[in-house]
């Protein structure tokens, strides 16, 4: 057979006996009650959970993963790839008028992924603080689910979360409680498209293997918090902070250039009003992401600093967001792996630098390259000569050259 037929048919023999241990594990008694019990607690008028009855292996349940023990580690309930057990769009409703609804889930001690997606816990529940028992939790997902209420502080028991996503329930209070500071090995936050109307505690900045951060689409106002600068993010493909979507009012603070790593930075669609003169030290980042705000003034010189940008967003819809003004710096154009560049609807003046462009690290100008909206003026850099002409206009009535009228 050869060496390589050999250790292919032990590789093979081994993965099918870790399956048929897998498959031979029979459901722990009390994890199936604990999800017959949930299971109770729930309208299902399609009968979607018609596989979970008294009588059967939980084991063999779509939405369950078991180890070899046969106590239940995983619960995957959605419509999503994540979880694709349950019918496009549908929704798994929690009755009305229920003591501890969700509190049986509480009792999963062996649980490390929790995964709800439309499991409606129709705006009168709040997170089961229940959930806080799961001691061995990595992952847990709460998305659509209609919870109301602050975040529970006791979600900080379960010092080994590296994921944590809460989005689109109508959560209030802060974000961030004090007992954040304990989930050391926390990758991935996000709350967004909730209520939660401050950010909380700055015990965040405790947190070294953060990867991302997403607050979006929550009612933070006032000033973006200095703070913030001092949180680490520790991917170096994805270090991403996201804090689009709130009414954050005053410049954007040039402490957050401060984050080490900090490769994405989103801020769109909120209120803020300048990007700090310290732009420039943001050395590791490629995504700058300032649309529809009410960004004034002109751009800080550092911006020529960011050798790894690679899109450059201050565009707007219309005129009644972005409005800064001043010249195009020409170091902008010296920046090797720029691929968007979008200024739309800004009061942007003088000529575009010969040096632009294209603006794509594979040479083709793609989707976000926006000028239109503007004041510009002169020939248009034969480099953007592929740029479609509604690029450029309405607005900048002094540019001339392909692909718009020659000069």
């Amino acid at each position: 057979m050869g060496r390589f037929g050999s250790a292919f048919l032990l590789a093979v023999t081994l993965f099918a006996a870790i399956l048929a241990g897998t498959s031979a594990a029979v459901c722990n008694a009390a994890d199936k009650q604990s999800l017959l019990a949930f299971k109770s607690q729930l309208l299902d008028p399609k009968n979607a959970l018609a596989a979970w009855t008294s009588s059967s292996d939980c084991c063999k349940w779509t939405e369950i993963q078991c180890n070899p023990s046969g106590r239940v580690t995983g619960l995957f309930l959605g419509d999503t790839f994540s979880a694709p057990n349950l019918p496009s769009g549908y929704q798994l409703k929690v009755k009305k008028g229920i003591q501890g609804a969700g509190a049986p889930l509480g009792n999963l001690k062996e649980l490390t992924e929790l995964f709800l997606r439309r499991v409606a816990f129709g705006f009168v529940y709040p997170i089961p603080p229940q959930l806080s028992n799961l001691l061995k939790l990595r992952r847990l997902s709460l998305l659509d689910c209609e919870f109301i209420g602050p975040i529970p502080s006791t979600i900080g028991n379960l010092v080994q979360l590296t994921d944590l996503v809460i989005n689109n329930n109508r959560l209030s209070g802060p974000a961030i409680p004090d007992t954040f500071g304990k989930l050391k090995a926390l990758r991935t936050l996000s709350i967004v498209n909730n209520g939660l109307t401050s950010l909380g505690s700055q015990k965040l900045t405790l947190l070294k293997n953060l990867e991302t951060v997403d607050l979006g689409n929550n009612k933070f106002s006032g000033g973006i918090p200095k703070w913030l600068g001092g949180i680490t993010l520790s991917s170096p493909i994805s270090a991403t902070l996201i804090l689009s979507g709130n009414p954050f009012t005053g410049p954007i603070p040039g402490e957050l250039c401060n984050i080490k790593g900090l490769i994405s930075l989103y801020i769109a669609n909120t209120r803020v009003t300048a990007i700090p003169a310290q732009i420039g030290n943001c050395q590791s980042l490629k995504v700058l992401y300032l649309v529809n705000n009410k960004l004034r003034g002109s751009l800080p010189a550092g911006m020529g600093k960011l050798q790894k940008l690679q899109t450059l967003a201050l565009g707007s819809d219309n005129k009644n967001f972005n409005r800064m003004t001043g010249t195009l710096p020409a170091a902008l154009g010296d920046l090797p792996d720029m691929g968007d560049f979008d200024i739309a609807n800004n009061d942007f003046s003088g000529r575009i630098p010969a040096n632009f462009g294209p603006f794509s690290i594979f040479k083709v100008p793609i989707e976000m390259t926006r000028f239109q909206g503007n004041n510009l003026s002169g020939p248009i850099p034969a480099s953007l000569k592929d740029v479609p002409a509604d690029r450029f206009r309405p607005g900048n009535p002094g540019l001339c050259g392909t692909p718009l009228p020659a000069c």
